[in-house]
């Protein structure tokens, strides 16, 4: 069994809470108890999952931040809204939560687009994350564009890197 097993067994959707921090001590002290008593290097086996849970439930607070953040964007400032979701995104959403997450997402009954919902996708932000970080403005021009003293682009951007960070230490 590996620690990527345990830690997408424990982050499954069944154990979030409506914040997105799910992972509590007593259900650390389950997996640590339950499934890694035969580990030869149970400290330290220890001490990966528990940063390996700690980046994942990071990356999980700033995918939602980020979303919060270009949702409106695609539902208000687009055009056309939703107009850049395709089926080809929901099929890398999809491997991705199966590859990275060990989830499987269950699709809607919408006729193009597997996850979309009336009010949006319905696959959480750290499932999906190309479809996360992109605002049309942002991939053509950069920026958004209209924004004073850049504070919406600055936002956006450290936002990115630090989710590009956590996504890093949850997926080597």
């Amino acid at each position: 069994m590996t620690i990527k097993y345990l830690v997408n067994y424990i982050l499954r959707p069944e154990y979030w809470s409506n914040t997105g921090l799910y992972v509590t001590g007593d259900t650390m002290f389950f997996v640590y108890h339950t499934f890694m008593t035969d580990f030869h290097d149970f400290d330290g086996i220890r001490t990966e999952a528990k940063t390996w849970i700690l980046s994942k439930k990071k990356l999980i607070v700033l995918c939602q931040k980020m979303s919060d953040l270009t949702a409106p964007e695609c539902s208000h400032a687009c055009k056309l809204p939703h107009s850049c979701c395709s089926a080809e995104y929901c099929d890398m959403a999809k491997q991705y939560a199966k590859e990275y997450w060990d989830i499987d997402l269950v699709p809607t009954d919408h006729p193009k687009l597997p996850f979309m919902g009336k009010n949006g996708c319905t696959v959480p932000p750290h499932l999906r994350p190309i479809c996360t970080v992109h605002t049309c403005e942002v991939n053509s021009l950069g920026r958004k564009a209209n924004d004073p003293g850049d504070k919406w682009t600055t936002k956006y951007f450290k936002l990115r890197e630090q989710i590009d960070e956590q996504m890093f230490l949850c997926n080597k």
